[in-house]
């Protein structure tokens, strides 16, 4: 991966891997094209994986226009029965001044919600990420666990926070809101993010979804 990070930074003049992937965030070119083919062969596995990632059981509310993710993590947590909103309480945990965000919206289902406009790769890596750590320290926290008891209300509480829940009962659900009329297209760097938190995921048993929001 080193070498095909170092082939994104090389300049050439070759411009048509640029309108092959239009979606990549800034404009590099492969100036070697065995590096080209190696990085065409990466950009298959990586889409492969992407494409398998299901979307959430429900349509999601629109997002409108200049509004700010806080606001729309409340009527999306108001649009769903009994859900509720802990975004703006990120829970202190992991010494010093460490916190992590449980998620934006949590339901009865055991949906962890996590919401970004879409923007640049380092905003939609970081949502990834966010959503991993997240969801692991849950899964093999106990302390973490009590704390997220108190962001809950009592019908959605734990109710065992002493025993380690069944990841399979969870789902990290990632919601990605954008104006465009297609299907959902990422950065390159987000999407390779996303293929190894949802491997992760998946791997300790977390269903794992990838929703797009409309900007509406």
């Amino acid at each position: 991966m080193p070498e095909l990070l170092q082939a994104y930074l090389a300049k050439s003049q070759e411009t048509t891997y640029k309108k092959r992937f239009p979606w990549i965030d800034n404009i590099f070119e492969v100036r070697d094209k065995a590096k080209q083919n190696q990085l065409d062969a990466t950009l298959v596995v990586v889409d492969k994986a992407i494409e398998g990632i299901p979307s959430t059981d429900f349509k999601p509310i629109d997002f409108t226009e200049g509004e700010d993710e806080g606001r729309y993590n409340k009527r999306l947590s108001a649009s769903i029965t009994d859900a509720c909103c802990p975004d703006r309480d990120p829970v202190l945990h992991g010494g010093g001044r460490s916190r992590v965000e449980f998620c934006d919206v949590y339901t009865p289902s055991r949906q962890m919600i996590h919401v970004k406009r879409y923007a640049g790769s380092s905003v939609l890596s970081h949502l990834f990420a966010q959503g991993v750590v997240s969801a692991t320290t849950f899964l093999s926290d106990e302390r973490f666990r009590e704390k997220v008891n108190k962001l809950l209300p009592v019908s959605l509480q734990i109710a065992t926070p002493a025993t380690k829940p069944n990841a399979a009962d969870y789902e990290i659900a990632f919601f990605v809101a954008s104006r465009s009329a297609g299907p959902l297209s990422l950065p390159f760097f987000s999407r390779v993010t996303l293929r190894n938190a949802y491997t992760q995921l998946t791997t300790f048993g977390f269903r794992t979804t990838l929703t797009k929001v409309q900007v509406v």
